[in-house]
């Protein structure tokens, strides 16, 4: 009788102690920060985008570069930012993430702007929080860079 009392308190607390793990209470939280050369926003899916989950996606507008970084997986209750290196005609995007983890990871969609570059041929790398490559690619910005162009939108 002691041992099945004993099993059932090890059974309720198991049970307790799941839900609490798969409820992570930020499903739906977007992320947005926008520093001096870039933009970041992402927001918690509940699963990749098949058939390529974590791929990237650049595309040019004017002189602006923006880089989708899909389905990007990290912890939930992370928020994630991108540093932006520029070495010559380089532009390395590396992810980082902070604050507490909590039982609960998500795909999220990153978006990384990087404006008012001069015309010229660029090669785009993003490293994930592990500093890992994840892909990139090689864009061309065109004609003469207007000096009105603001450095941040």
């Amino acid at each position: 009788m002691r041992n099945k009392i004993l099993l059932s308190v090890l059974l309720l607390s198991s049970v307790i102690f799941m839900t609490s793990l798969s409820d992570n209470g930020n499903a739906g939280q977007i992320l947005t920060q926008k520093p001096v050369n870039h933009l970041i926003k992402g927001g918690c899916k509940g699963s990749p985008t098949y058939p390529e989950p974590d791929s990237i996606i650049i595309t040019v507008s004017g002189h602006n570069v923006t880089v989708l970084h899909v389905d990007a997986f990290y912890n939930c209750c992370y928020q994630i930012t991108t540093e932006v290196v520029q070495v010559g005609n380089v532009i390395n995007l590396h992810e980082h993430t902070s604050g507490t983890p909590c039982f609960c990871m998500c795909y999220f969609n990153l978006t990384t702007t990087v404006y008012d570059l001069q015309p010229g041929t660029y090669t785009i790398n993003v490293y994930n929080a592990d500093d890992q490559y994840v892909g990139g690619g090689t864009v061309t910005i065109r004609g003469v860079k207007p000096t009105d162009q603001p450095l941040l939108e």
